[in-house]
């Protein structure tokens, strides 16, 4: 199992073969006679919401390098989606908050691929497609401390105002905030 297309068997390092098997094309090990299935990698994030603002933060490096999306990340073997959310939070935008305070707002699973709309490459992806299955909560600004700051990886962290987040977010962004703002108002 990967969350990238995996090229070689993760048991004995073979060459994988594309096989016909459960009506897709899957890596095949002779030498195991296994399938290496293409997994998705778990994650989760969260929205910071400050009155009318959002909080962003602006990528440093590939894949989508440049853009603005949500505080994010791969959930770590043995974290809890909501502690993954929080670290990640502190980790992106030094902001600290506790993961009880996090509301779950939304949960579903979209590809980070290396095609945009039209089927074209994106320059700032990776080379393999990649599906994840995030987890998003949210929470008030009032429920964190510290002043954000952009983290490791990130070039930017700021709030945004609602009516302004159209930079280039990544796909799913907008939909997520959304959700996000409808709970919290609730």
């Amino acid at each position: 199992m990967s969350i990238y297309t995996p090229n070689f068997c993760p048991r004995c390092g073979t060459e994988l073969e594309p096989d016909e098997f459960d009506g897709d094309t899957r890596g095949y090990c002779s030498v195991c006679e296994t399938h290496v299935f293409h997994l998705p990698s778990p994650a989760a994030g969260v929205v910071v919401l400050d009155d009318d603002r959002v909080l962003l933060i602006q990528r440093d490096r590939p894949p989508f390098e440049g853009q603005w999306e949500l505080p994010a990340g791969v959930i770590e073997h043995g974290e809890t989606p909501r502690e993954a959310a929080a670290r990640e939070l502190a980790e992106e935008t030094t902001l600290d908050v506790a993961p009880d305070a996090l509301t779950l707002t939304k949960s579903g699973g979209h590809a980070l691929g290396a095609t945009g709309k039209g089927g074209e490459k994106n320059k700032n992806s990776s080379d393999s497609d990649v599906f994840v299955v995030e987890t998003t909560f949210a929470v008030s600004r009032s429920e964190t401390t510290g002043e954000p700051t952009a983290g490791g990886g990130e070039r930017a962290a700021r709030f945004w105002p609602l009516a302004e987040i159209r930079p280039a977010l990544r796909p799913g962004e907008h939909e997520r905030i959304h959700h996000s703002t409808q709970a919290l108002d609730s």
